[in-house]
């Protein structure tokens, strides 16, 4: 763009703008960067109208004279200095080529005689042989006593474009070859006082560019810091949401292992459990400021309801209130929480009286208040919150995640895999995202394809629609293994086998499933769900002493979880006409899963029917009697 363009006077454009641009491409053939270039396309148009350019033998000094002057007589400021057309600009660079006087400026006899000498060498030669001669002693003695001048006028010229290549690669951010350039000219120009100026001036911008690299690191490091405490932040909450298939012990053992290394980032832990947020970088923007305040709030929160002992808890209570201009619900039912724990029922009330008193506004506090409910698996009053909170702050990852747990929990399948698509925009590479709607899919399917067969039929087909649904939770457990191969996590890799092994059960392949089960058990054995699902294929498969093998291996490991004891009891009574030790030990397993489950659960009662079944068989006919009339009690209709 000529300057006449870039100043707005386009009734000035004709071909001399032309010839302009023809000037900055030959420019840039002959430098290899455009005659103007700044940090932003403002500048740009402001040095084409202020600014003379470079001339090329500065940046490339292997430029000739006339091609560099046909170059500059295109580029000139004012279009009547140009060429008058690109026609005279083509003769110009034709007499070039051929070795002719160029009509871009006066050429002086000397040049012309060495251009006359180029197209006629030989006479040329006898000529100069006789003019050196003449010249030598002269020259000789004018080097000496110029000489010293000369190497100082050299350094300078030199040490000037050296500075020019440094600032150029200073407006670049090339900061670590500016650096190089200027420590390779220091050793040139020092001790020699009249090169005092541009010492001065490297070493001053030296100064500039040590500051700017250590501005740049320290950016670097804010900015890992704030990813970091983000990472942490979200594998607390991703613990506290509870569908991690780990037992609670070891989930809460997480949640305070990932909250205080979350904590660490950017707070300074005390006596006593309390935590004081220092001063955040400056480079982190308001939004980024506010949202590491309430993270840490959140996770303080977090950690209250994480630990076991009351004092600890109300600690990190009292250091979250200082994170905060006003206590929020979940604050005051917290304390609540551990005041009636530490015996204090008067206090107590008084907290859970404040947090009825409140109404949530901002978005944190409907998302503190729909993740209060969550964690009660009210799932259906979490959701209102959440979706209220997204709607306040529509980028709220959290908010978004649990609304689907939520709809998980509630077996609304199809509106948790919209959520989660949602979520997987904002974090396409969290692998969980992908196990919770593989999870979603894979029931979306089995919802439509019936119960599952015993044993399955070699022919029988899947819809089309249904076995598509199959496959969509089959690519979600793939992806989610192939983050897996970037960031181990066992945890996950085994919650991932359990759930591929499941969706290959309803999908009548009963073989993969078995081998999913198998390796989620060597992969860690202290764990009883693949061992829980391995027995009840077996016992799909009619084999009780598999069954019965795996069911007892589970539940050493989780003795309180009564459905192990029922699927035991079952696989004991799978045996053709089962012993009377095979009936005793069903009817032990049949009584402590009634013990363990909850009371007025629809299944206690069909244990206490099987259970009366099993002493009418022995001839206890009375209590027998007593089991028939407790399942009743359990489903009166």
């Amino acid at each position: 763009m000529a300057p006449e363009q870039a100043q707005g006077r386009t009734k000035e454009a004709g071909p001399a703008a032309d010839v302009y641009s023809l000037g900055a491409i030959l420019y840039e053939l002959l430098t290899g960067r455009p005659p103007f270039r700044g940090e932003t396309p403002l500048e740009t148009m402001h040095q084409v109208a202020n600014d003379d350019p470079v001339p090329p033998s500065r940046l490339v000094p292997k430029v000739a004279h006339d091609l560099e002057t046909i170059c500059l007589k295109c580029l000139a400021k004012e279009p009547r200095k140009r060429y008058d057309s690109a026609q005279a600009l083509a003769d110009d660079l034709g007499r070039y080529l051929d070795g002719k006087p160029i009509q871009a400026r006066p050429t002086p006899f000397w040049e012309s005689g060495i251009k006359w000498s180029k197209r006629r060498p030989v006479t040329a030669t006898l000529m100069v042989l006789g003019v050196v001669a003449t010249f030598v002693l002269l020259l000789a003695y004018d080097q000496y006593r110029r000489g010293a001048d000369r190497r100082i006028a050299m350094t300078t010229s030199k040490s000037a474009e050296v500075i020019f290549q440094a600032q150029e690669d200073m407006a670049q951010h090339q900061l670590d070859q500016a650096r190089t350039r200027l420590l390779g000219l220091l050793p040139k120009i020092e001790g020699e006082p009249r090169l005092h100026d541009l010492y001065a001036r490297t070493g001053s911008l030296l100064a500039q560019i040590d500051s700017r690299i250590d501005d740049d690191r320290q950016r670097e490091q804010d900015g890992k810091s704030y990813q970091q405490f983000l990472r942490k932040r979200n594998e607390t909450q991703f613990h506290e949401t509870q569908f991690t298939g780990l037992d609670v012990a070891a989930n809460r053992k997480l949640i305070q292992q990932s909250a205080r290394d979350a904590l660490a980032v950017f707070t300074t832990p005390g006596s006593g459990e309390t935590w004081s947020l220092g001063p955040l970088p400056r480079i982190l923007s308001q939004r980024k400021q506010d949202e590491v305040r309430e993270g840490c709030y959140e996770l303080l929160l977090i950690l209250a309801e994480a630990v076991d002992e009351p004092d600890q808890g109300l600690g990190f209570l009292d250091s979250a209130v200082s994170l905060h201009s006003s206590p929020t619900r979940a604050y005051h039912l917290l304390r609540a929480a551990c005041l009636a724990r530490r015996g204090d029922t008067t206090g107590a009330e008084q907290e859970r009286q404040a947090a009825e008193r409140l109404q949530p506004a901002t978005a944190l506090d409907h998302f503190l208040m729909g993740k209060e409910r969550y964690n009660r698996q009210q799932w259906g009053l979490a959701i209102p919150h959440f979706d209220t909170a997204l709607q306040l702050q529509p980028d709220h990852f959290w908010a978004n995640t649990l609304s689907a747990l939520c709809c998980l929990g509630l077996q609304r399948y199809s509106e948790a895999r919209i959520r989660l698509n949602a979520c997987l925009q904002r974090e396409p590479d969290y692998p969980w995202l992908y196990v919770w709607r593989g999870f979603a899919s894979s029931h979306v399917a089995a919802q439509a394809a019936g119960p599952v067969e015993k044993p399955p039929s070699e022919k029988h087909t899947l819809p089309k629609d249904v076995e598509l649904q199959f496959q969509a939770a089959e690519s979600d457990y793939r992806r989610a293994l192939e983050l897996l191969e970037q960031k181990p996590d066992q945890d996950l890799r085994y919650v991932l086998l359990v759930n591929r092994g499941l969706l290959e059960l309803q999908r009548r392949k009963w073989d993969q499933a078995e081998a999913d089960w198998q390796a989620a058990i060597r992969l860690d054995g202290r764990r009883y769900q693949a061992l829980g699902e391995l027995a009840s294929l077996y016992l799909r498969e009619n084999k009780p002493d598999a069954a019965i093998e795996q069911f007892s291996r589970a539940v050493a490991l989780q003795p309180d979880l009564a459905v192990l004891y029922r699927g035991r009891a079952e696989a004991e009574l799978a045996h053709p006409a089962p012993t009377k030790d095979q009936r005793a030990r069903a009817l032990r397993d049949l009584e402590q899963a009634i013990r363990l489950e909850k009371p007025g659960d629809p299944v206690v009662a069909r244990d206490h029917t099987h259970r009366g079944r099993l002493l009418d068989h022995e001839g206890r006919h009375e209590e027998a009697l007593a089991a028939l009339e407790a399942a009743l009690k359990v489903v009166p209709d």
